[in-house]
């Protein structure tokens, strides 16, 4: 059974009375991957239009090359990153908050391993080949002729690799919390209510459970009547926590992306 415990003590100075800060840490990303707030499987397909920010669900793919790592009676993933902070706070506490969690959060993980997609790119234009060859128009229906297309817009987003647990533990230093709900000591005042969003209990119970997940960000292309990929390396992971969460980039980071792709 999955126990999801969510703890995060924030320090803050200058910081008087006492009021909950809301903490929101859907698709945080981490050392070891993105926080699974959307509960993806391995090998989900989407279409990302990266002018809108949208992403669209195509296909799950069961790719051949799939390596089982080792399983860790314990792990941890490190560097929480991504993560809301409610507003109402002084002038420049999110970034405060923001910088103590990446240094002091961590995600403990039980009996915990990896599942990973290990022949990507091959193993995809075997999928649409395969596709095809059963009547499948995939440059049509995957958007691929349009993706492929030079200047294009559009990408394709695939969780490529997964880590499982039996249990996930989110930390901050030495204290606890339980559902998400935690009251903390501030050195010198009242106490502070902290109330951590982006995780479901309910969801997250059970065996081996997806706690973790890594995607590709796949940009297409032809050459001579056939699909290529390789990976848009044009994209942070900033920009695609800003997306998973169903932002738009802010216009200085998506001129910032395009910059990039130069």
């Amino acid at each position: 059974m999955l126990r999801l415990i969510a703890l995060l003590t924030l320090i803050l100075t200058g910081f008087a009375g006492c009021r909950t800060i809301p903490v929101d840490v859907s698709h945080a990303y981490t050392d070891k991957g993105y926080l699974n707030s959307g509960l993806r499987t391995l090998g989900q397909l989407y279409l990302l239009d990266t002018e809108e920010g949208s992403l669209k669900e195509l296909a799950v793919l069961d790719l051949s090359n799939r390596v089982r790592g080792a399983t860790f009676e314990e792990q941890f993933a490190r560097n929480v990153r991504g993560v809301d902070i409610g507003a109402g706070g002084e002038a420049g506490i999110d970034a405060e908050v923001k910088a103590s969690i990446t240094r002091n959060s961590y995600i403990r993980l039980t009996n915990a391993f990896d599942e990973t997609y290990a022949n990507t790119f091959g193993d995809l234009s075997a999928e649409i080949n395969r596709r095809e060859a059963i009547g499948e128009d995939v440059g049509f229906t995957w958007f691929l002729d349009d993706a492929a297309q030079p200047g294009s817009t559009i990408r394709y987003l695939l969780v490529y690799s997964t880590i499982r647990a039996d249990e996930a533990v989110i930390g901050y230093n030495n204290v606890t919390a339980v559902d998400g709900n935690l009251t903390v000591p501030v050195r010198g005042r009242a106490e502070m209510d902290v109330t951590v969003s982006g995780l479901s209990e309910e969801s997250w119970k059970g065996k081996a459970v997806p706690v973790l997940v890594d995607y590709h960000v796949i940009q297409a292309f032809q050459d001579d009547g056939f699909y290529k990929f390789r990976i848009d390396r044009s994209f942070r992971d900033d920009d695609l926590t800003d997306i998973l969460k169903g932002r738009r980039l802010p216009p200085a980071e998506e001129e910032d992306l395009v910059s990039r792709r130069r």
